[in-house]
């Protein structure tokens, strides 16, 4: 593929696909009833795994509240197994978009933030977190880019034990989860419902200023009419 080319294309937004699916979590000297995962990658929104469906949950919650004297119950116990793992295996996967220079760029630096919360109190509680690097996956699908382009998809992850750290920065514990990077190219991105597609933070707050700027425009033209 021309170098040149391949540099512009890696200038316009691409579409990412990113896959995180948790085996078990081990913290065995936190109080955590209903543990849920929460990822982040750079300032795009957080995506969150519930071991406990969120209805359940509520309906617990208020059953609790309501009968200081209800019993949880059996199957909340069995959550773990005998060695106290959570075994949650599940997962999410969220699409974004961003020029593959500057995906690449901010993986290079910025690893992927894991966080485990406990989702039974009212506000949830942070335990501890972890960070899983993905400038390894992103130099293999720069490689496979550089040698047949993006109109091929490219996908790389890993799998792997990472330890958890409280928020005095103590080891806690560990989490078990894989994980998957997808290029899809920049084909595919007038094909996707923007919903769909998770947006930086940087840019809905760039999109409500602009928002706040047409309104504030549109109410001097008015106020200059009359």
């Amino acid at each position: 593929m021309d170098s040149k080319n391949a540099r512009l294309k890696r200038d316009i937004d691409s579409l990412f696909s990113l896959e995180v699916v948790v085996e078990k979590i081990y913290i065995p000297h936190e109080v955590c009833r209903f543990p849920s995962v929460a990822f982040r990658l750079l300032d795009y929104p957080t995506i969150l795994i519930d071991h406990v469906e969120p209805e359940l949950a509520s309906k617990i919650r208020r059953k609790v509240s309501s009968d200081p004297y209800y019993e949880l119950p059996k199957q909340i116990n069995e959550l773990t197994d005998k060695h106290g793992n959570f075994e949650l295996k599940k997962g999410k996967s969220c699409l974004l978009k961003l020029p593959f220079n500057t995906m690449q760029t901010h993986l290079s630096n910025t690893p992927m933030y894991v966080m485990i919360i406990d989702s039974y109190p009212q506000v949830p509680k942070l335990l501890g977190n972890t960070t899983v690097p993905l400038d390894e996956v992103i130099k293999d699908i720069a490689e496979d880019i550089r040698r047949v382009g993006d109109t091929v998809p490219s996908v790389h992850g890993d799998k792997g034990l990472f330890k958890v750290f409280n928020l005095m920065g103590k080891e806690i514990g560990y989490i078990i989860l894989g994980y998957r990077l997808m290029c899809l190219g920049s084909g595919l991105i007038p094909h996707i419902p923007e919903r769909e597609i998770a947006k930086r933070q940087s840019e809905s707050i760039q999109e409500h200023s602009q928002q706040i700027e047409e309104r504030h425009s549109r109410t001097i033209s008015c106020t200059n009419e009359k």
